[in-house]
């Protein structure tokens, strides 16, 4: 039930983000966190949305920083940091360099 909750939260808020919901960042990191069971170092989170992205969605591949992207798109969407927007609560940082899908409590 959690998973299909943050899925719809993530719908709506990636279909105000973007007309292609599944292409924006929030929904590749999103996704990406997924496939690697929900949390991931930093390191392995990079090559898991590099993976994805050169696959489906080479037209992020333009990205000048990539990794810089997806730092500050964990950050945004976590109430833990300095940069959160006060909107969607989707991650942690559960340890230096250490990211995972928040759970609810």
């Amino acid at each position: 039930m959690e998973f299909i909750e943050n899925s719809i939260l993530i719908e709506k808020e990636v279909i105000n983000d973007s007309i292609d919901n599944n292409s924006s960042w929030l929904s590749i990191i999103y996704n990406s966190l997924q496939a690697l069971e929900g949390v991931a170092s930093l390191s392995d989170l990079y090559d898991e949305v590099y993976k994805l992205i050169s696959v489906k969605y080479t037209e992020k591949l333009t990205n000048k920083d990539i990794k810089a992207t997806i730092r500050g798109v964990l950050q945004r969407y976590c109430s833990g940091s300095t940069s959160y927007n006060n909107r969607l609560d989707l991650f942690e940082n559960v340890d230096t360099g250490c990211w995972a899908l928040k759970k609810d409590k």
